[in-house]
């Protein structure tokens, strides 16, 4: 191979990658429009005019499929919803588009249906694929979805699903939002709040404060930790957590976006607990959070972890340990403020922290219990046996669609 076509291959290279970023900065521009327009028509309560949700062949209805919205000058698609939540809708009365936006790589929608006064239903739709349009009086338009992630079967199960006994003038957006609380939401952190009686968990927890293997404090004190800056200290202190921070990443969240996400941290108060946060400070949550998942590399493990850096007291992590311990899928931050509303909750944990934390927020302590009670790690499992803990149950089956 000559040098000549070495360089010519190099180049095409670059060329390569400056359309795939291209591409995905494209994807990420569209996405957050997308999901604007969806919010100002949830805040105008724009009324659902009619639902459809696709011919009825024989076994489609045991299937995930296509809802279709249609709403005063829009139509809205989404694709890959359970069941349950389709047949809900479309054969429901008066309704209205109460909330919208994505859960990491999902789309949602959130219906108000009832007569729009007292407490109505609520219907949360989740998919895989949306198509926003502007409506034409008597003909579809063709739009290209707006694409996420392809659901298997059992993730499609477990993460759709009708939302039941939420008050419908909730106005939070995004991913991480406080939802009211519900009947599976009580019940989750009742589930969770009988985890923090097991026999030995605290001297499991305090294992984990001075054992040198793990993060410990290291996590909260490492280097530099200014309220509303994101600093190499901070990213470093989150690797601790088993994340690892691809190269343009790093120069993202230290570069080019280190102004506007210091800007958007500045937003969100440093000394409030999750249990106390109004709506307003959701709200900010939601914006950073938006900001973080669009940077190709960070997905909801690094994220909140980021964040539970910067805001110990506010926000909680939410890796896949702690989404599985909850079992709420997409109400993870719900069900963890709803245990510790709960004055007996918040006395158990603050129970369980041991003198070599005495720094820590009792978010962290809460994270930390859950995973000593539900990690299937070897280093989980290590920590247990020198407690005597016993083996943890098997987690439950997440909340899933009705219908």
């Amino acid at each position: 191979m000559t040098k000549q076509t070495d360089t010519l291959i190099a180049a095409g290279r670059r060329e390569l990658r400056w359309w795939r970023q291209a591409e995905r900065r494209a994807v990420t521009d569209h996405e957050r429009q997308v999901s604007q327009t969806l919010r100002r028509l949830a805040a105008a309560r724009t009324p659902v005019l009619a639902a459809d949700d696709g011919p009825h062949r024989q076994g489609a209805a045991a299937r995930a499929g296509l809802i279709r919205l249609t709403l005063p000058g829009w139509e809205v698609a989404l694709a890959g919803v359970a069941p349950g939540p389709r047949s809900a809708v479309a054969g429901h009365g008066p309704m209205r588009l109460a909330d919208a936006g994505r859960y990491g790589r999902f789309w949602w929608i959130r219906i108000s249906a009832g007569p729009g006064h007292g407490r109505d239903r609520a219907i949360m739709l989740l998919g895989s694929h949306l198509r926003l349009s502007p409506g034409r009086p008597g003909a579809a338009r063709a739009a290209s979805p707006v694409r996420g992630p392809e659901i298997t079967a059992p993730a499609r199960a477990a993460i759709s699903g009708i939302i039941a006994a939420q008050p419908a003038d909730s106005g939070h957006t995004a991913g991480m939002r406080s939802l009211p609380t519900d009947e599976a939401v009580r019940a989750a952190a009742q589930r969770l709040r009988a985890d923090l009686t097991a026999d030995g968990l605290g001297r499991a927890v305090a294992a984990y404060y001075t054992t040198p293997a793990f993060a410990g404090m290291t996590f909260s004190n490492l280097g530099r930790n200014p309220a509303d800056e994101i600093t190499s200290d901070d990213l470093l202190a989150v690797t601790l957590l088993d994340i690892v921070w691809r190269p343009q990443v790093v120069r993202i969240l230290l570069g080019s976006q280190q102004q506007e996400l210091s800007r958007m941290l500045a937003a969100i108060p440093a000394d409030l607990d999750l249990w106390h946060a109004p709506d307003e400070v959701s709200k900010h949550i939601d914006a950073i959070w938006d900001a973080l998942l669009a940077i190709d590399g960070i997905g909801t493990a690094s994220a909140t972890k980021l964040l539970a850096r910067k805001r110990p007291r506010l926000c909680p992590i939410s890796d896949s340990v702690v989404i599985k311990a909850v079992g709420v899928p997409g109400r993870t931050w719900d069900v963890l403020r709803c245990l510790l509303q709960d004055p007996a909750a918040l006395a158990q944990v603050e129970a369980l922290r041991p003198a070599a934390a005495a720094e820590a927020s009792l978010l962290r302590i809460l994270d930390v219990i859950l995973w000593i009670s539900h990690s299937d790690s070897a280093a989980a499992r290590w920590v247990r046996e020198e407690a005597g803990m016993a083996v943890p149950a098997p987690a439950p089956e997440p909340v899933r669609a009705l219908g």
